[in-house]
């Protein structure tokens, strides 16, 4: 049992002094050509039309239970 507590402390000795696991994972780089981002004018057409669109047709009314 001691054994596994060694092993344990000694992984993360080794994780902590070479920076973790996130310092190996790669940095995205962005992709070539203009980003790909809204003005504050499309954002609010998206927006006003989303707010406009049509209610949907109102639903018929549930049946009332029969009488006893």
């Amino acid at each position: 049992m001691w054994m596994r507590a060694v092993a344990s402390a000694a992984l993360c000795g080794a994780l902590a002094l070479s920076g973790g696991v996130a310092a190996a994972a790669p940095n995205p780089t962005p992709a070539p050509g203009a980003p790909n981002t809204s003005s504050s004018d499309e954002i609010a057409d998206m927006v006003m039309d989303a707010i406009q669109q049509p209610t949907p047709p109102p639903s018929t009314p549930v049946p009332a239970p029969p009488a006893e």
